[in-house]
């Protein structure tokens, strides 16, 4: 498998964000991290304006754990998802192309 790696801001919804964590012998606890808070992730694989659509999704994992409230919430290695928002395919007389991206 092959990374490329990139960090990304991304701005999760509070409930996309919130989660259940809990330890040895304890009920678990409800957090939920501030829209806008930055996760760093690596993209699974190849994402290119060359051979990707809209509509298309690739894989991502968190680069690093995301503490908060002094615990883990989110695993370094969690799975996750982007998708191809808009896609503008490079061009002739060095026209880059570039891509939008919505992290679920």
């Amino acid at each position: 498998m092959r990374y490329a790696t990139a960090v990304m801001r991304i701005a999760i919804p509070l409930a996309l964000a919130a989660g259940s964590v809990a330890t040895a012998g304890q009920r678990p606890v409800s957090i939920a991290l501030p829209g806008g808070t930055a996760i760093p992730v690596h993209v699974v694989g190849s994402v290119s304006s060359a051979n990707v659509k809209q509509g298309d999704t690739f894989a991502i994992q968190a680069a690093q754990p995301v503490i908060a409230n002094g615990m883990v919430v989110i695993p370094s290695g969690a799975e996750g998802q982007g998708r191809i928002v808009e896609v503008d395919h490079a061009g002739g007389n060095g026209h880059s192309g570039s891509l939008q991206l919505n992290f679920d």
